[in-house]
């Protein structure tokens, strides 16, 4: 399987198994609510927030109470319209997914948007290594744990311990984080920090990091870090890892995979060979090969529709690899051609729609189907 978000895969598999029981009554319809507060008001930075909140599908129906995951960059969480660059991360979509599936009882997730001037918000240094830390992040940080936390906690029904509260932050967003656990040990159970850039005074970013992640304080402690094999924040997050590494934590994880920082989506070609990654977006492509042999399809975080009605199969025989994580994956097939496929699924769905041709003189297509937290549907047309 791809690893390309896998460590947001475990991540959500720790969650899952915390306060979670048998499902019942589900239905494959049923989604999430999202809620959104315009003016949270916080004392820490002096300003109104806007607040989201996802709700899972047996929210109002149950009596539950669940796990709670805050994440920085709200806007980029559950609405193309809001996020960056339209680049939504689609986390409601994803927990729905789990819970028509009946993975979950499902769990809560709380964004907060971030400022324009994210880079001050999210950093406790400047560049400028002359002045002491005058970023906001150790603000942002008793925002989230001191005034956000407990009216989460008091106004929804979660699982308030720290061993059901976990914090993610991605870019900027992984160093707010690393600084609200650092002033709030005992608040939160697990930490993602994704592309994790210290870019902002690192020597001095550096030295925090490594006198405050200790096995003393996050022995205990799940932290992921993932990034990009062309991200620019590659560099930086390995050394992030290597420090909570020589502080002798052992509950620490570190996964690189495709692409690069943020979002892109890429296509490339050569002869009959078909490569399409895409992340964090939506795209649409059509196969138009002369000579096609073989394509390799990846996509996490988004919705990713192929169109193989106009390629011609080389030598009546080719091979279509999909690979999908926390997204979509539509791939449309000529029904004239005949096609095994066959399939690994790790908390998703691999749907056929229609038939294909049984005549064994037909053009001869292999597809290798693999998922996780997510779907892939084969139409045939």
């Amino acid at each position: 399987m791809n690893k390309i978000f896998i460590i947001l895969l475990l991540i959500l598999i720790s969650i899952l198994s915390i306060g979670c029981g048998k499902t019942s009554d589900i239905s494959e319809s049923a989604k999430g609510t999202v809620e959104t507060i315009f003016d949270f008001y916080s004392p820490e930075l002096d300003r109104n927030c806007t607040v989201t909140i996802y709700l899972p599908p047996n929210y109002a129906q149950s009596e539950l109470s669940y796990p709670v995951i805050y994440m920085f960059d709200g806007q980029n969480l559950f609405d193309a319209e809001t996020a960056t660059y339209h680049k939504e991360w689609q986390i409601d979509e994803l927990i729905d997914s789990l819970y028509a599936q009946q993975k979950t009882n499902g769990f809560i997730v709380v964004g907060v948007d971030s400022l324009k001037n994210r880079t001050a918000e999210y950093n406790l240094y400047t560049q400028n290594p002359m002045m002491q830390g005058n970023g906001k992040a150790l603000e942002t940080g008793n925002f989230y744990s001191n005034t956000l936390k407990p009216y989460i906690d008091e106004q929804y029904r979660t699982l308030p311990e720290r061993e059901h509260t976990g914090i993610i932050g991605s870019s900027y967003g992984a160093i707010a984080a690393t600084c609200t656990c650092i002033s709030h040990p005992d608040t939160y159970g697990f930490i993602g920090l994704y592309s994790y850039y210290d870019n902002q005074n690192p020597q001095k970013m550096r030295a925090y990091f490594t006198q405050n992640i200790t096995a003393d304080t996050f022995g205990d402690t799940p932290i992921y870090f993932f990034a990009g094999t062309s991200d620019f924040a590659k560099n930086t997050t390995e050394i992030a890892f290597e420090s909570a590494k020589s502080n002798d934590l052992t509950r620490i994880n570190y996964e690189i995979g495709d692409g690069m920082h943020g979002t892109f989506s890429e296509e490339s070609s050569s002869d009959g060979f078909v490569k399409i990654e895409t992340a964090f977006d939506n795209s649409t492509r059509y196969i138009n090969s002369a000579c096609f042999e073989s394509a390799l399809i990846s996509n996490s975080f988004g919705k990713n529709v192929v169109y193989f009605n106009n390629a011609i199969i080389k030598d009546n025989n080719a091979f279509i690899s999909v690979e999908n994580s926390f997204g979509q994956t539509i791939i449309y097939i000529p029904k004239e051609w005949r096609v095994d496929v066959t399939r690994e699924c790790c908390f998703g769905n691999i749907k056929v729609v229609g038939n294909c041709t049984t005549d064994v003189t037909a053009p001869f297509v292999k597809i290798k189907a693999e998922v996780a937290f997510g779907d892939i549907e084969i139409i045939y047309v």
